[in-house]
Formats: structure tokens, sequence, C-alpha cells
């Protein structure tokens, strides 16, 4: 695997970044018990996205006020514990879209932000178990658009 991230200021108030996540995984020698059909030998680990990816900038101006916004997307990715990379249980990739305004002055920082701003629908983890109590199958879905505005104070 590896990871790449880049800052740049092209002028004082804008700060631009972007980062890239590469990893790619395979069971050298795994073998589960002496029945047919528990060899995972070359199967990619489960939860491990082949790629992430990010962007985003941020503007602060000199009279305090601020602006925001990155986007992240996941690669597809075998889901929870599935070491045998079934079809079934694969999840799909998806994208969020973060996003923040607000002002700062004095000791006191207030923000008004949304994450998930188009709110995307997507899984995180994938099970299709045919036995109780998950019959017939579950999803861990991934968080919903949330809108929110903080107000924090440094004393």
């Amino acid at each position: 695997g590896a990871e790449f991230e880049a800052r740049w200021r092209p002028i004082p108030p804008l700060q631009l970044f972007a980062s890239l996540g590469l990893l790619q995984t395979k069971f050298d020698d795994f073998v589960r018990g002496n029945q047919p059909g528990e060899n995972f030998t070359g199967n990619e680990y489960p939860d491990a996205p082949g790629y992430t990816l990010a962007a985003g900038a941020m503007y602060r101006s000199a009279q305090g006020w601020f602006v925001g916004a990155n986007v992240r997307h996941t690669d597809g990715y075998q889901s929870t514990g599935d070491v045998d990379n079934s079809p079934t249980q694969y999840v799909d990739s998806y994208t969020v879209v973060d996003a923040r305004a607000g002002w700062e002055w004095e000791n006191y920082t207030l923000t008004v932000f949304a994450k998930n701003l188009f709110d995307e629908k997507y899984l995180t983890a994938v099970e299709r178990d045919d036995s109780p109590p998950l019959y017939p199958a579950y999803g861990m879905a991934g968080d919903e658009r949330q809108i929110g505005l903080t107000l924090r104070a440094e004393f």
C-alpha cells in the first residue's frame, strides 16, 4: 500500500489539498480447517478498498470568515469478514461531499457544517446470510446527511 498527500497555498488565504491511498491485498497462505472450499489463498482482505481519494479547499479571510469543502471517494471492497470474496458481500464504491462555513473572532468560532451534503446513500458493510436472526440480509448504512451549527470558545 501507499499514501500520498499534497497541500498547496496558491494565495495566502486559500489552501488546496488532495490525498490518494492505494492498497493491494491478498492472502499468501490461508487455509481454514480441512474442508473443501476452505482455502482462501489469493483472496483479497475484507474491508480493504483498492483506493481512496480525497480533495478539498479551505479559504480563510483576514476578516475572520472561512469557507471550505471536501470530497471523499472510496473504492468498492469485500465486506466485513468476507475472506471467501463472495460477490454477494461486495460493497460498492461511494463518494461523499462535506462543506463548512463560519466566522472566527477573538476566542470564538461559529461554524455551520454539512456532512454528506448531497445525502449519498451508501453501505459500509453487507451480509447476505440466510440464517436467523439476520435472514435474509442486512447492510450497515453510511452516515446520512447531517447539518449543524457549532460555537467554540477558547479560554
